[in-house]
């Protein structure tokens, strides 16, 4: 009785550690992502919030090929090719592959 027990509580464990999988996926593999990406929050690699975007550009292949986010606190804009996200689409978030220090050093222009 007691081993089937333990085998229940495990199994339910389990479940649940499952269900709380990291949901990002690589942004390059998204065709014809939702439009909703277009205001996604964007935030580092240790996921502080660096930004917001403002555009995603898509490829002929329909799949995101450069994001133009907005750095928090400026109006500074920063290009990044898509490759280097992640994207959480429940969340709407945009995980960069970078530190907040080396987004930082990113060439920015500024917006208008």
């Amino acid at each position: 009785m007691k081993i089937m027990t333990t085998l229940a509580v495990s199994s339910a464990f389990m479940l649940l550690l499952a269900g709380t999988g990291n949901a990002t996926v690589a942004l390059t593999s998204l065709s014809n992502p939702p439009d909703k990406i277009a205001y996604a929050r964007v935030v580092d690699d240790k996921g502080i919030t660096v930004g917001a975007a403002q555009k995603v550009e898509l490829g002929t292949n329909g799949k995101p090929s450069k994001v133009e986010f907005a750095l928090l606190g400026t109006e500074q804009i920063v290009a990044l090719v898509s490759s280097k996200f992640r994207y959480d689409e429940p969340r709407n978030v945009l995980t960069a592959e970078l530190d907040k220090s080396q987004i930082l050093q990113l060439s920015v222009t500024q917006r208008g």
